[in-house]
């Protein structure tokens, strides 16, 4: 089937993003984006830890829509040539 020299080139593109997105996750994870606490909440005689996740960069959330658009075509265009075939 030669129509699919396409659907690996929006794979290829889809990996490209991944590993951007990867590179990006791993710089915001660096910079701890969160916050801890602990405290004795004495009244309730518990121990009580809170876990506050800061906003993650508005890169990740587009790079990471780009890779599925990217995964999503790829899908299109295999269906799109398999439907051409004829049998």
């Amino acid at each position: 089937m030669s129509g699919l020299s396409d659907p690996y080139l929006k794979i290829g593109r889809a990996k490209f993003h991944l590993d951007n997105l990867n590179r990006e996750i791993d710089t915001f994870h660096s910079s701890e984006p969160y916050e801890i606490k602990s405290y004795d909440d004495l009244e309730r005689q518990e121990y009580v830890r809170t876990f506050r996740l800061f906003d993650v960069p508005d890169d990740i959330s587009l790079i990471a829509g780009d890779a599925l658009y990217c995964l999503r075509s790829s899908l299109d265009q295999v269906a799109c040539g398999l439907g051409k075939q004829r049998i």
